[in-house]
C-alpha cells in the first residue's frame, strides 16, 4: 500500500535495481563459498592456489561492508518512528541511492572479474574451479591480478574513485600470498621454504609463483644459470619464451629479483647470510601488501586519507616504480655482497688474470709454468699412492701400478 504512489513502471525500476544488486552479491557469495569450501575439504596434496583463496576472503570482506550498510539502514528505517522530535525520511528512493554512493559499480565489476577469470558460469561449480586453477596455478594468479588492476586504473580514468578505492582493497588482498612468496624469495633465495605442494607435485617453490625450479642438482654445471628461471607462459601446448607468467606490475623487475634469489642462496651457501646482518635483508618483518601501499599513499599525501594513493593515476608503471624503491636495493645489495664474496675473499682478479696468462700467452714462459706446476701435482698424486704398487706375476715381474 505504501507504494501507490508509484507508477508500475517506477516500481519495476527501482525494484529492478534492487533485484540486480542482490542478484550480483549472491553470485559473490555462491562464488566465494564454492571456493571456501574448496579449501576446506582439501588435502595437502591438491591445496588450491592461495591467490584465489586471498580473492575469496576479499569478496567476504565486501558482502560483509555490504550487508553492515543494510543493517544499518534497517535498523534506522524500524526506529524511524520512535524518534520524537525528529524526522527520519524512509523511502527505496533514498537507500538506493545510499547504496549507489556506498558501492558505485563495485559489484558489477567484481562479477565480471569473477566470470572472466572462472570460465563464464564456472564459479557455480566445485570441480570446474578447481580445474580453473590446477592448469596453471601461475598463470591463473597472474592473469587475475592483471585483470583487477587494470579495472582500478579504469576507473580512475573515469573518476570512479569509489569502485577503485574497494577493487584497491581486493587486488592488495589477492595479491598478499604473491607478496609473501617474493618476500621470501629475497630472504632465503633458492633455499626459500616449500609451504605445500600442489596436485600432488612436489617443488622447493609454490607452483603459483613467478620462478621455477627446473630440476637441476646443485652440481650440475648449469644449475646457477638455468636451475630456476621465470615461469614461461604455455603457448600451443609449448612453453614461450617472449611471454612470462609474471604480473605486469612486477614484470619490469623480475629479472633482478631472480637474479637476487640466485645470489643470496649463493651466499647462504657459503655461509654469509646476508639476514644477519645489518643491511636491508636483516629486516626480518616483511610488510604486508597493504600496508606496504597505504605507507606509499601516506608519504605521496599531505593529509593521511585512506583515498590518498586514488587522487593520482595509479597506473601500472606507476605502482612498478614505487615497488622498485623497495625491492631493487635489495636486489643491489644482494650483487655487491656476492661480489664482495668474489673479489675480497676469493680473489677473483688473480686467478682471472692467471687464466688470461695462460690463454693469451702474455709471457713467454707462462705455459712452462703451468706445464711444471701440472706435473708436479701429478708427481705429488703418485708419491702419494706408491704403496699400491705390486708385482703382476704373469708380466716380466715389474711392478705395476
Amino acid at each position: 500500500p505504501k507504494l501507490r504512489h508509484f507508477s508500475p513502471e517506477s516500481q519495476w525500476s527501482l525494484l529492478t535495481r534492487f533485484a540486480r544488486t542482490s542478484t550480483l552479491v549472491a553470485r559473490l557469495r555462491k562464488c566465494k563459498d564454492t571456493i571456501l569450501s574448496i579449501t576446506a575439504e582439501a588435502s595437502t596434496s591438491s591445496h588450491t592456489s592461495r591467490t584465489v583463496e586471498a580473492f575469496a576472503e576479499a569478496l567476504a570482506s565486501q558482502i560483509f561492508i555490504f550487508e553492515r550498510l543494510i543493517a544499518q539502514h534497517e535498523t534506522r528505517m524500524l526506529q524511524a518512528h520512535l524518534q520524537a522530535g525528529q524526522s527520519t525520511v524512509v523511502s527505496l528512493l533514498s537507500l538506493e541511492k545510499s547504496i549507489r554512493q556506498e558501492f558505485s559499480t563495485t559489484f558489477e565489476e567484481l562479477n565480471q572479474v569473477m566470470e572472466g577469470n572462472f570460465r563464464s558460469r564456472s564459479w557455480l561449480d566445485v570441480d570446474q574451479i578447481s580445474s580453473v586453477i590446477r592448469t596453471s596455478p601461475s598463470s591463473f594468479s597472474s592473469r587475475l591480478l592483471d585483470d583487477i588492476f587494470e579495472r582500478i586504473q579504469q576507473k580512475q580514468a573515469f573518476g570512479d574513485n569509489t569502485t577503485a578505492t574497494f577493487l584497491l582493497h581486493v587486488f592488495s588482498k589477492a595479491a598478499e600470498p604473491l607478496w609473501q612468496m617474493l618476500g621470501r624469495w629475497l630472504r632465503d633465495g633458492i633455499f626459500m621454504p616449500m609451504n605445500y605442494s600442489f596436485s600432488g607435485t612436489t617443488s622447493p617453490l609454490p607452483l603459483e609463483f613467478f620462478i621455477e625450479y627446473n630440476e637441476l642438482n646443485l652440481g650440475h654445471p648449469d644449475f646457477w644459470t638455468d636451475g630456476f628461471s621465470l615461469r614461461s607462459r604455455i603457448i600451443n601446448n609449448g612453453p614461450s619464451s617472449d611471454d612470462y607468467e609474471v604480473p605486469l606490475f612486477l614484470k619490469p623487475l623480475s629479472e633482478p629479483i631472480l637474479s637476487a634469489g640466485k645470489s643470496i642462496g649463493f651466499l647462504r651457501i657459503l655461509g654469509n647470510d646476508m639476514a644477519s646482518g645489518n643491511g636491508l635483508l636483516s629486516e626480518n618483518l616483511w610488510p604486508t601488501f597493504e600496508s606496504f601501499l597505504s605507507s606509499l599513499s601516506r608519504s605521496e599525501s599531505d593529509a593521511d586519507e585512506p583515498n590518498a594513493p586514488l587522487r593520482r593515476s595509479l597506473t601500472t608503471e606507476k605502482l612498478t616504480l614505487l615497488l622498485s624503491d623497495r625491492l631493487l636495493p635489495i636486489c643491489e645489495e644482494s650483487g655487491a655482497a656476492l661480489k664482495r664474496v668474489f673479489f675480497d675473499d676469493c680473489d677473483l682478479h688473480f686467478h682471472l688474470e692467471r687464466i688470461e696468462d695462460i690463454f693469451l700467452m702474455r709471457r713467454a714462459d707462462i705455459m712452462s709454468d703451468f706445464c711444471d706446476v701440472l706435473f708436479d701435482a701429478v708427481r705429488n698424486c703418485m708419491d702419494r699412492f706408491k704403496p699400491l704398487a705390486y708385482t703382476h706375476p704373469h708380466i716380466d715381474g715389474k711392478k705395476h701400478w
